[in-house]
């Protein structure tokens, strides 16, 4: 490929990548190609995740919220959200949890207890189903150290 073929594929990957981060302008052999500016709207649903305190003795249950937020033009209805664990970690509350009316802009939450049965780090995120649309959170680490307790209700 000749050194000027090599500067016009650069040019159409960098606008191709960045079409939907923001305006692109560039100039190439001389010629000015015109801003280009996009979006892309996945989904209508945005959930984040907080874990308080973020480490716990084995048995001292910790609390798990979740936030989901309408960032789409449209009311949407009947989100289901659920905590999504791993083996080890014992989730009191109802799952799933339903949200059942979400307006444009708004945000709900849900909350749910985590209890560590032994020690260790583990991931956590939240999970929401809208429709056929599932959308997870950032994942969370909780850190569970060696501890005299046990999760209530979990087998002995």
């Amino acid at each position: 490929m000749r050194p000027r073929g090599l500067v016009r594929t650069a040019a159409l990957a960098m606008a191709v990548s960045t079409v939907a981060s923001g305006a692109v302008t560039s100039a190439v052999d001389g010629a000015t190609a015109a801003a280009v500016d996009g979006r892309v709207l996945i989904s209508p649903v945005a959930v984040s995740l907080e874990i308080a305190p973020t480490s716990a003795l084995a048995g001292q249950p910790v609390a798990a919220r979740a936030a989901v937020s309408n960032i789409g033009p449209s009311t949407i209805s009947r989100v289901s959200v659920r905590l999504r664990v791993a083996s080890g970690l014992v989730v009191r509350g109802r799952q799933p949890q339903s949200i059942r009316r979400l307006a444009p802009g708004a945000s709900a939450s849900v909350s749910w207890s985590v209890c560590g049965l032994s020690p260790g780090s583990y991931l956590v995120f939240a999970e929401a189903t809208f429709g056929s649309i599932v959308v997870d959170s950032p994942a969370r680490v909780l850190t569970i150290h060696p501890g005299p307790g046990r999760c209530s209700g979990s087998p002995r």
